[in-house]
């Protein structure tokens, strides 16, 4: 009964991401035919700087978590988990606060240059002003790794019941 409705789930999940990237698609095409080509244009970098960004803060514990974190659950070594998460949460609250360092220092900067005059062209593209999401979009990734690998450890447990 137990396989089923993980099999089931399995479904659910993969239908699920199917209908996701054709309705991202046609989301894509909605907003290219509705917008200025000027305007999707810095809506695509924007997003691509984002996800960039995102890339660089995470510095690979994504890929990481999803790589050891089962591994450690599967042995279920409450102490190495813990250290596991600890070293996560250092590691992802320093380049936190680097990153929300340089993004003030950055508003700092046009602020100034724009109160004193000083006749330099700032950046008028929106990526500018919206990258302090990034450090949001990076925790939101993370979690999801921390999900997928639980899930990868449940479907572990699945595989060795159907198999014996």
């Amino acid at each position: 009964m137990n396989n089923k409705k993980n099999i089931h789930l399995a479904l659910k999940l993969l239908i699920l991401a199917f209908l996701g990237y054709i309705v991202k698609y046609l989301l894509n095409i909605c907003m290219s035919n509705h917008l200025k080509p000027l305007l999707y244009g810095e809506f695509t970098a924007t997003v691509v700087a984002i996800n960039i960004v995102t890339v660089i803060i995470l510095l690979g514990t994504d890929s990481v978590v999803i790589k050891h974190l089962p591994t450690y659950l599967l042995k279920k070594d409450r102490k190495i988990i813990a250290e596991f998460v600890k070293w996560n949460y250092k590691l992802l609250s320093k380049t936190f606060l680097i990153c929300i360092t340089v993004f003030i220092l950055l508003y700092l900067t046009l602020y100034l240059l724009k109160a004193f005059n000083t006749g330099i062209e700032l950046p008028r593209h929106c990526s500018v002003y919206i990258l302090w999401i990034a450090p949001f979009s990076a925790l939101s990734v993370l979690l999801s790794s921390y999900i997928l690998s639980g899930k990868l450890v449940s479907l572990h447990y699945t595989v060795d019941t159907c198999c014996s």
